[in-house]
């Protein structure tokens, strides 16, 4: 049974992305319209924070205050919204609650974005700032998670990162994940009805603005697509509610086929990304990440 915080949010959120406007293009401004760049007061209150600019960007270290700083295991963080949209309340509220239950530092990056960029900076902006990273941490302290468009990035990274014989994370964590911009997959289709948030039409949208016209099922931007047995231990938490549900179920069954460690964990009625947010449903995520950090 859901929580009555969860039907609460998921209402808010079914009124804001109404799909009555469905057949219109994407307004950037729009999609942009819940973006907070910068730490909300309470985290500053609850958190050590740094902004550390890397290549013109800004880049967020974010440590609880329940907690010592300790470097030995790191958080790679990188942000849904279609490769649109920036940084939300939400994902505020998200590295707060991770940071204060795993005691891990959360490195939360603004990476670039479409219109005004394509995957080309996208990723080669990912695979700088983890190769950064390296010149302070080893590869086994770093976690990388990502929800949505986040995930494809964190992914998308990993594959690069065996292309160019550099050493992988720990573990990928991808939460909702948008897996496949071609959105070819016949399944996705019967998963619209369910899904509150996401619509094909917009999504095809997004596609195009970032892949800049190249083809979807290129690894850099669909990394299902990409060779997969080279993959880290890989956790995927995706609702059977969301959109993109078919195709983490497709990337899961590839990557098991190819002899990738990979696990996925579904969640009846969930929707796209619950997990961020500040819902009872959420905390179980986060603390069966806890686990997986804490599994030998």
């Amino acid at each position: 049974m859901t929580s009555l915080k969860f039907k609460i949010w998921r209402f808010l959120i079914k009124s804001m992305f109404s799909k009555k406007d469905i057949n219109s293009g994407i307004d950037i401004a729009k999609a942009r319209r819940f973006d907070k760049p910068y730490p909300p007061n309470k985290l500053k209150k609850n958190a050590f924070i740094e902004n550390k600019k890397f290549l013109n960007t800004n880049v967020f270290y974010i440590q609880s205050k329940k907690h010592e700083i300790n470097n030995s295991r790191i958080i790679l963080y990188f942000h849904g919204g279609a490769f649109i949209s920036g940084i939300t309340g939400p994902h505020w509220n998200f590295v707060e609650k991770l940071s204060a239950s795993s005691g891990c530092r959360i490195i939360l990056p603004e990476y670039p974005l479409a219109p005004e960029c394509n995957y080309i900076d996208t990723t080669n902006f990912a695979f700088e700032l983890y190769k950064h990273l390296l010149i302070e941490y080893d590869s086994l302290q770093i976690q990388i998670i990502g929800d949505s468009a986040g995930g494809n990035l964190s992914l998308t990274l990993s594959l690069l990162l065996n292309k160019n014989l550099i050493q992988q994370p720990a573990r990928l964590i991808l939460l909702s994940p948008w897996l496949d911009l071609s959105l070819s997959n016949p399944e996705i289709k019967k998963l619209e009805k369910y899904d509150i948030m996401l619509s094909t039409k917009k999504l095809f949208t997004a596609s195009k603005l970032y892949s800049n016209n190249t083809d979807t099922k290129n690894f850099l931007i669909s990394p299902i697509y990409g060779d997969l047995k080279t993959l880290p231990e890989t956790h995927i938490f995706i609702g059977n509610h969301d959109l993109l549900f078919a195709d983490s179920i497709r990337f899961r069954n590839l990557a098991e086929a190819s002899g990738a460690n990979i696990k996925l964990y579904e969640y009846n009625e969930m929707m796209h990304v619950w997990m961020i947010f500040p819902i009872p449903e959420a905390l179980e995520v986060i603390k069966q990440i806890n686990k997986i950090f804490d599994a030998k």
